[in-house]
């Protein structure tokens, strides 16, 4: 059967296209990803774009149902999962409320004007002791705060915020 729709693509542009990696690619192929053409020494791997979408969309939906029958979605299931979720929904809304739980993005706005006062008192530290230390060691204390800020502003020690994300869901299951 021909597809008219999509483009003809070869491997590394199917890679491109799809925003995956060649050894994907190779893995789809042998997971039964449709081609036109068959690569070999010399000859590129042909894909139709479109034929490859559909069948993308079909396996994840094939993922999403599994032991479940064709046509047989359980209404009453359906119903209990759809109340789990708003139940979720209205215990982080609570939490929300009585202050267990906070919105990500404003704590990074709390974060970030903290930070900055922190490099400010930080670096004024060594015009307060001017007349109290050396020369020598003015330098040093101010080289060590500036190397305690470039450790701040890297973050090595400051959990992503994806990370934290995914635990406080965790906790949230509990």
């Amino acid at each position: 059967m021909s597809d008219h729709r999509g483009r003809a693509l070869n491997r590394a542009e199917l890679a491109d296209y799809t925003g995956r990696s060649l050894p994907t690619i190779d893995a789809w192929v042998r997971a039964g990803c449709p081609y036109k053409g068959r690569g070999s020494k010399g000859k590129e791997w042909i894909f139709n774009s479109a034929a490859v979408l559909d069948w993308l969309e079909a396996r994840a939906a094939a993922r999403t149902t599994v032991g479940i029958p064709k046509g047989d979605l359980d209404p009453a299931q359906e119903r209990a999962r759809k109340d789990r979720a708003l139940a979720e929904q209205t215990e982080m809304r609570n939490a929300e409320r009585r202050g267990e739980l906070v919105n990500i993005e404003e704590v990074g706005v709390v974060v970030e004007r903290e930070f900055s006062v922190v490099r400010e008192r930080s670096l004024s530290i060594t015009g307060r002791l001017s007349g109290k230390l050396s020369p020598e060691q003015l330098r040093w204390v101010e080289d060590e705060i500036r190397e305690a800020l470039s450790d701040l502003s890297a973050g090595e020690d400051i959990e992503p915020v994806q990370q934290a994300r995914a635990r406080g869901a965790k906790a949230g299951k509990r």
